[in-house]
């Protein structure tokens, strides 16, 4: 698990790489760090995400003209609609109700969430479980990481939501720049 202390002021956070510490600005180095030549350091930490949490896709997408448009993702296969370029109206996705305050940032169960109950296509494809957290980068767009799972979770709580805020936090670098870069 890439987590570090931050020698300067003490900070625990996650490191997929090299970070800016949040608090203080230091550089951090994520331990055992391993540069992968032709792997792009946005797959790694959605992959380190998927892994940790045990879920069938991890996602970022990006919020653009009414749309919620995939960016980047990692996943197991078998939500094969979230996958980079994929997108939908906003008003027909979790992430709306989310950054509208309509949801928390976990839902274990998406069939029992009342302010989902409009949403047909989360059963028709099999999504049972939602993580999310919104990321705005300076550049001041809207992007979010999510994650999906084929299976109810109601072991997902407070700490995985600060583990993708802290993920989070360390992809917004990559994401600044043109078009989701």
């Amino acid at each position: 698990m890439p987590r570090v202390n931050c020698p300067e002021c003490g900070l625990c956070t996650y490191c997929v790489r090299e970070e800016e510490c949040p608090r203080c600005g230091r550089l951090l180095r994520a331990p055992g760090r391993r540069d992968v030549p032709g792997v792009d350091p946005m797959e790694r930490a959605l992959a380190l995400v998927r892994e940790q949490l045990r879920v069938s896709v991890s996602f970022v997408s990006e919020i653009v003209d009414g749309q919620e448009v995939v960016r980047h993702s990692a996943g197991d296969g078998s939500l094969p609609a979230f996958v980079a370029g994929a997108a939908l109206p906003l008003a027909d996705t979790i992430c709306e109700r989310l950054l509208a305050g309509r949801i928390g940032h976990v839902v274990p169960d998406v069939a029992a969430e009342p302010a989902l109950a409009d949403l047909t296509w989360p059963a028709e494809i099999g999504v049972n479980a939602y993580l999310g957290v919104p990321i705005t980068t300076a550049d001041t767009r809207l992007y979010l990481l999510c994650c999906l799972a084929r299976e109810r979770r109601p072991d997902f709580g407070a700490a995985d939501v600060t583990f993708l805020r802290d993920v989070a936090a360390s992809l917004c670098d990559h994401l600044a720049g043109p078009a989701g870069a």
